[in-house]
């Protein structure tokens, strides 16, 4: 039986710039052993859980407003 507020999938390429999204993610930390056998070693995994999108970008004329000249480097949609 699905619930009844089960949320709909969005299409990853509907994301846009600007979009406010949500990431729930899970970090975990380990040490690990170095050359000499000590625990110097610092390690982290990122895992995704979760992409929840809380407001899409706001659209004026059907095109995205950029008003603002603040980017992020090398982010690829």
């Amino acid at each position: 039986m699905l619930a009844k507020n089960a949320m709909e999938k969005y299409a990853t390429l509907d994301l846009k710039k600007k979009d406010l999204v949500l990431l729930e993610t899970r970090l975990m930390r380990y040490h690990q052993k170095d050359e000499n056998g000590r625990w110097t070693i610092h390690r982290v995994q990122f895992e995704l859980q979760a992409v929840s999108i809380l407001e899409n970008a706001q659209e004026i004329d059907g095109t995205t407003h950029e008003d603002s000249n603040v980017d992020i480097c090398d982010l690829a949609i």
